[in-house]
Protein backbone atom coordinates (compact mmCIF):
# COMPACT_ATOMS: atom_id res chain seq x y z
CA UNK A 1 0.00 0.00 0.00
CA UNK A 2 1.21 3.23 -0.84
CA UNK A 3 2.29 6.24 1.70
CA UNK A 4 -0.66 8.38 0.95
CA UNK A 5 -3.57 5.76 1.32
CA UNK A 6 -2.09 4.96 4.34
CA UNK A 7 -1.26 8.41 5.62
CA UNK A 8 -4.70 9.27 4.85
CA UNK A 9 -6.54 6.11 6.81
CA UNK A 10 -4.64 6.80 10.16
CA UNK A 11 -5.50 10.36 10.21
CA UNK A 12 -9.04 9.15 9.71
CA UNK A 13 -8.67 6.75 12.67
CA UNK A 14 -7.02 9.34 14.80
CA UNK A 15 -10.10 11.55 14.30
CA UNK A 16 -12.65 8.80 15.08
CA UNK A 17 -10.43 7.20 17.88
CA UNK A 18 -8.10 9.90 19.32
CA UNK A 19 -5.89 8.52 22.12
CA UNK A 20 -7.51 8.18 25.40
CA UNK A 21 -7.86 11.32 27.78
CA UNK A 22 -7.67 13.72 24.58
CA UNK A 23 -10.80 15.01 22.97
CA UNK A 24 -10.95 15.57 19.38
CA UNK A 25 -10.67 19.29 17.69
CA UNK A 26 -12.58 17.95 15.11
CA UNK A 27 -14.26 14.25 14.51
CA UNK A 28 -17.46 12.84 13.51
CA UNK A 29 -20.93 13.57 15.40
CA UNK A 30 -23.90 11.45 14.52
CA UNK A 31 -27.62 11.93 15.45
CA UNK A 32 -30.87 9.91 15.61
CA UNK A 33 -34.10 12.29 16.18
CA UNK A 34 -38.39 11.72 16.46
CA UNK A 35 -40.46 14.50 17.65
CA UNK A 36 -43.66 16.66 15.75
CA UNK A 37 -44.13 17.70 11.85
CA UNK A 38 -46.38 21.27 11.75
CA UNK A 39 -47.32 22.54 8.63
CA UNK A 40 -48.57 26.00 8.55
CA UNK A 41 -49.21 26.57 5.22
CA UNK A 42 -51.81 24.69 2.74
CA UNK A 43 -50.17 23.19 -0.43
CA UNK A 44 -51.94 25.71 -3.02
CA UNK A 45 -54.29 28.35 -3.30
CA UNK A 46 -57.98 27.52 -3.17
CA UNK A 47 -58.60 25.61 -7.03
CA UNK A 48 -62.44 25.17 -7.93
CA UNK A 49 -63.70 25.93 -4.40
CA UNK A 50 -61.32 23.37 -2.62
CA UNK A 51 -58.31 23.77 -0.67
CA UNK A 52 -55.80 21.29 0.04
CA UNK A 53 -53.16 21.08 3.17
CA UNK A 54 -51.41 18.34 5.15
CA UNK A 55 -52.44 17.30 8.46
CA UNK A 56 -49.56 17.72 11.28
CA UNK A 57 -48.17 14.30 12.40
CA UNK A 58 -44.60 12.99 13.30
CA UNK A 59 -40.97 12.56 12.15
CA UNK A 60 -37.86 10.48 12.42
CA UNK A 61 -34.69 10.74 10.63
CA UNK A 62 -30.89 11.03 11.07
CA UNK A 63 -27.86 13.40 11.00
CA UNK A 64 -24.28 12.89 10.70
CA UNK A 65 -20.95 15.15 9.26
CA UNK A 66 -18.24 16.98 10.79
CA UNK A 67 -17.91 18.43 14.00
CA UNK A 68 -15.50 21.46 15.44
CA UNK A 69 -15.62 23.44 18.90
CA UNK A 70 -17.84 25.93 17.47
CA UNK A 71 -18.96 24.67 13.77
CA UNK A 72 -20.68 21.76 12.45
CA UNK A 73 -21.18 20.74 8.65
CA UNK A 74 -23.76 17.48 8.98
CA UNK A 75 -25.66 16.02 6.38
CA UNK A 76 -29.67 15.52 7.15
CA UNK A 77 -31.97 12.42 5.81
CA UNK A 78 -35.81 13.26 7.58
CA UNK A 79 -39.09 11.18 7.15
CA UNK A 80 -42.46 12.54 7.22
CA UNK A 81 -46.02 10.62 7.22
CA UNK A 82 -48.90 12.37 6.80
CA UNK A 83 -52.39 13.01 4.68
CA UNK A 84 -53.02 15.04 2.41
CA UNK A 85 -56.71 16.74 3.25
CA UNK A 86 -58.85 18.56 0.38
CA UNK A 87 -61.61 19.86 1.77
CA UNK A 88 -64.40 21.98 0.41
CA UNK A 89 -66.56 25.36 2.11
CA UNK A 90 -69.82 23.27 1.19
CA UNK A 91 -68.24 19.68 3.35
CA UNK A 92 -66.63 17.86 0.58
CA UNK A 93 -63.82 16.14 2.02
CA UNK A 94 -60.92 13.52 0.93
CA UNK A 95 -57.98 12.10 2.23
CA UNK A 96 -54.98 11.00 0.69
CA UNK A 97 -51.67 9.01 2.84
CA UNK A 98 -48.63 10.53 1.11
CA UNK A 99 -45.01 10.73 2.69
CA UNK A 100 -42.58 13.36 2.32
CA UNK A 101 -38.91 13.06 2.59
CA UNK A 102 -36.68 15.90 3.10
CA UNK A 103 -32.68 15.37 2.45
CA UNK A 104 -29.93 17.59 2.78
CA UNK A 105 -26.80 19.74 4.01
CA UNK A 106 -26.98 22.38 6.79
CA UNK A 107 -24.48 24.45 8.78
CA UNK A 108 -24.04 24.98 12.23
CA UNK A 109 -22.82 27.37 14.46
CA UNK A 110 -22.23 26.10 18.14
CA UNK A 111 -22.66 28.60 21.49
CA UNK A 112 -20.87 26.73 24.97
CA UNK A 113 -23.48 27.53 27.39
CA UNK A 114 -21.58 25.69 30.45
CA UNK A 115 -19.96 22.39 30.06
CA UNK A 116 -23.14 20.25 30.15
CA UNK A 117 -25.24 22.65 27.81
CA UNK A 118 -24.69 24.05 24.00
CA UNK A 119 -26.50 26.02 21.58
CA UNK A 120 -26.73 26.71 18.25
CA UNK A 121 -28.05 28.08 15.39
CA UNK A 122 -28.73 26.06 11.82
CA UNK A 123 -28.94 27.11 8.10
CA UNK A 124 -28.64 24.76 5.14
CA UNK A 125 -30.19 23.77 1.64
CA UNK A 126 -31.47 20.30 0.40
CA UNK A 127 -34.83 18.72 -1.26
CA UNK A 128 -37.82 18.07 0.21
CA UNK A 129 -39.55 14.63 -2.68
CA UNK A 130 -43.18 14.49 -1.99
CA UNK A 131 -45.56 10.68 -3.14
CA UNK A 132 -49.30 10.54 -3.62
CA UNK A 133 -51.64 12.13 -6.14
CA UNK A 134 -54.03 14.59 -5.60
CA UNK A 135 -56.89 12.85 -3.79
CA UNK A 136 -59.50 14.53 -5.98
CA UNK A 137 -58.17 12.76 -9.17
CA UNK A 138 -59.67 9.51 -8.28
CA UNK A 139 -62.81 10.64 -6.64
CA UNK A 140 -65.87 11.36 -8.93
CA UNK A 141 -66.81 10.76 -12.65
CA UNK A 142 -64.31 11.10 -14.92
CA UNK A 143 -63.21 14.85 -15.89
CA UNK A 144 -65.29 15.52 -12.67
CA UNK A 145 -61.78 16.91 -11.50
CA UNK A 146 -59.50 18.27 -13.82
CA UNK A 147 -56.73 19.56 -11.95
CA UNK A 148 -54.80 18.03 -9.39
CA UNK A 149 -51.10 17.64 -8.19
CA UNK A 150 -48.75 14.84 -8.76
CA UNK A 151 -45.65 13.72 -6.61
CA UNK A 152 -43.05 16.16 -6.82
CA UNK A 153 -39.27 16.79 -5.70
CA UNK A 154 -38.58 20.78 -4.85
CA UNK A 155 -35.79 22.51 -3.91
CA UNK A 156 -36.35 23.59 -0.22
CA UNK A 157 -33.78 25.33 2.39
CA UNK A 158 -33.87 24.80 6.26
CA UNK A 159 -33.48 27.39 9.46
CA UNK A 160 -33.72 26.95 12.90
CA UNK A 161 -31.63 26.20 15.99
CA UNK A 162 -31.75 24.10 19.23
CA UNK A 163 -29.59 22.89 21.79
CA UNK A 164 -27.15 20.31 22.79
CA UNK A 165 -27.40 18.64 26.62
CA UNK A 166 -23.72 16.73 26.91
CA UNK A 167 -25.26 13.87 29.18
CA UNK A 168 -20.89 11.75 28.98
CA UNK A 169 -18.20 13.01 27.21
CA UNK A 170 -19.35 11.25 23.48
CA UNK A 171 -23.16 11.34 24.45
CA UNK A 172 -25.58 14.31 24.01
CA UNK A 173 -29.56 14.83 24.45
CA UNK A 174 -30.10 17.18 21.40
CA UNK A 175 -33.22 19.41 21.09
CA UNK A 176 -33.84 20.79 17.27
CA UNK A 177 -36.53 23.31 15.86
CA UNK A 178 -36.41 23.87 11.81
CA UNK A 179 -38.51 25.36 9.32
CA UNK A 180 -38.08 23.77 6.19
CA UNK A 181 -38.79 26.18 3.47
CA UNK A 182 -40.09 25.51 -0.34
CA UNK A 183 -42.46 26.54 -2.61
CA UNK A 184 -45.20 23.52 -3.74
CA UNK A 185 -45.83 23.99 -7.44
CA UNK A 186 -46.64 20.35 -8.42
CA UNK A 187 -49.91 21.72 -9.93
CA UNK A 188 -47.20 23.10 -12.72
CA UNK A 189 -48.13 19.59 -14.57
CA UNK A 190 -51.74 20.12 -14.89
CA UNK A 191 -51.80 23.50 -16.52
CA UNK A 192 -55.42 24.46 -16.35
CA UNK A 193 -54.90 24.38 -12.67
CA UNK A 194 -52.95 27.89 -13.27
CA UNK A 195 -50.68 29.36 -10.94
CA UNK A 196 -51.20 28.35 -7.92
CA UNK A 197 -47.22 27.67 -5.83
CA UNK A 198 -47.30 28.25 -2.19
CA UNK A 199 -44.68 28.83 0.25
CA UNK A 200 -44.52 26.18 2.22
CA UNK A 201 -42.93 26.20 5.92
CA UNK A 202 -42.70 22.48 7.21
CA UNK A 203 -41.70 22.64 11.17
CA UNK A 204 -40.24 19.95 12.43
CA UNK A 205 -39.63 19.97 16.62
CA UNK A 206 -37.49 16.96 17.22
CA UNK A 207 -35.59 15.75 19.93
CA UNK A 208 -32.83 13.32 19.54
CA UNK A 209 -29.68 11.26 20.78
CA UNK A 210 -26.18 12.40 19.67
CA UNK A 211 -22.48 10.73 19.22
CA UNK A 212 -19.32 12.27 18.96
CA UNK A 213 -16.60 9.03 19.27
CA UNK A 214 -14.22 11.33 20.30
CA UNK A 215 -15.87 13.51 22.94
CA UNK A 216 -17.25 17.04 23.10
CA UNK A 217 -14.24 19.51 21.13
CA UNK A 218 -12.83 22.29 23.49
CA UNK A 219 -12.51 25.89 22.41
Amino acid sequence: MRAGPCAVALVIFLLLFPASGLRAQVGFEGSVFAGGAFFMSDLAEELNGLTRSHENGFALGARAGARWPRFSLEGELSYVPTNVVVKSNDGFEATESQSITMFGIAALVNFPLSLQWEAFLAAGAGAKSYTADDPTTKLGSPGQFSAGFEPTTEVMFNVGGGFRLWIQDNWNVRLDLRDYISTFDAFALTPQAGNLSQTQHDLLFTLGIGWVPGGQPQS
